[in-house]
């Protein structure tokens, strides 16, 4: 979701660990924050963008709540199973993941060493 418009995903992937000493892995601590909170956290771990970061905040938290809910659940199952329509179906009713959000997932999520 952070690698759009002309942000390499290797830029947002070497991110990761302080994405999460951040906090903003935490699902429950991010879709109960304020979304200033989420742009200052981005921004102190590395992800600043500008404008971009303010407007990727609220889908960072509306992918969090969806976690939170269990709406994503079944994602390992669904990659396990190759299933990329189900996980497209799962995926894009989150506000903010459209077509390219979904592509860079099922790369990430299909290509891991565990599956």
């Amino acid at each position: 979701m952070l690698s759009v418009n002309n942000y390499p995903v290797t830029d947002a992937w070497a991110l990761l660990p302080s994405l999460r000493a951040a906090g903003l892995f935490d699902a429950v601590l991010v879709a109960s924050m304020e979304q200033s909170e989420i742009v200052a956290r981005l921004k102190m771990a590395g992800y600043d963008r500008g404008k971009i970061t303010e407007i990727l905040a609220p889908r960072l938290q509306a992918l969090m709540r969806a976690v939170e809910g269990g709406e994503l659940d079944g994602v390992s199952t669904i990659v396990e199973a190759e299933d990329r329509e189900g996980l497209r179906a799962l995926l894009l009713p989150i506000p903010g993941v459209g077509p390219r959000v979904f592509e860079t997932a099922w790369m990430l999520l299909s290509t891991r060493p565990d599956n």
